[in-house]
């Protein structure tokens, strides 16, 4: 069974996510690895956004069926470059879900599972968090989007705000109402593995403290659906707020 990437041809993405054992910290000015994965296939980008002076620059996929069975999650993918001038200085990948077609938790965690380990781990995280989610999640009463945002970089000392005005400008195109975000907050320096306590602890305070940078711009808390911290953040919908 082809996965979405292999059937437009695409490189799997490894996604970002902490592992046990840490050996290197990258350089914070480096291109993570989503971004090379994205500009080695030389996409095209055809919407662009007017952010603080800058250009966001936005492709976005067709729907794609996860589990190609079934509609039971739909699938759009978001990949946007910030420029400034002829450089880009930022990069940002989401997806927008559509899980209306699924009859329960168990039923969504195992679409979310066919395609990649990061996505599994983050319905895990949001079925465990949202317990009435078997109640919502059918045909006669779909729930609201979700939008997992997957990944984001900007360069060292780019303009304070542009981050976040950026980030917002790219939700706000997926023209989702009222969607549920669910966010991983990794330090992409530490992409690899990170060896030792001193970098491990390092690591943890990077972590928290961008923990509550999201907080302050998106509105997401933690989903601490394990004893311990692992980053995974979310913002319900007003919905949810409201049952």
């Amino acid at each position: 069974m082809r996965t979405e990437r292999q059937q437009r041809k695409l490189p799997i993405t490894n996604p970002v996510t902490p592992r046990s054992n840490p050996k290197r910290i990258g350089r914070a000015n480096a291109l993570p690895k989503f971004a090379l994965y994205e500009l080695a296939y030389g996409q095209r980008y055809p919407h662009v956004l007017e952010v603080l002076g800058h250009e966001l620059r936005y492709r976005k996929s067709r729907w794609w069926r996860l589990d190609e069975g079934s509609k039971a999650v739909m699938r759009r993918h978001y990949f946007a470059w910030l420029w400034k001038g002829k450089r880009r200085i930022g990069a940002f990948e989401l997806h927008l879900l559509n899980p209306a077609g699924c009859v329960s938790n168990d039923h969504f965690m195992e679409v979310l599972d066919i395609n990649e380990a990061h996505e599994a781990e983050m319905s895990v995280a949001l079925c465990r968090k949202w317990r009435e989610l078997e109640e919502r999640f059918s045909v006669e009463e779909p729930v609201s989007a979700i939008v997992h945002y997957r990944s984001a970089w900007v360069t060292p000392g780019t303009r304070p705000g542009l981050f976040a005005a950026a980030s917002l400008a790219l939700l706000k195109a997926t023209g989702a109402e009222d969607p549920i975000l669910v966010l991983k907050a990794f330090p992409l320096e530490y992409e690899g593995i990170v060896e030792g306590r001193e970098r491990e602890r390092a690591f943890n305070r990077r972590t928290l403290a961008m923990m509550r940078h999201y907080s302050r711009i998106f509105g997401v808390k933690p989903l601490r659906y394990r004893r311990t911290q692992d980053g995974w953040m979310w913002r319900p919908s007003s919905a949810i707020m409201q049952s």
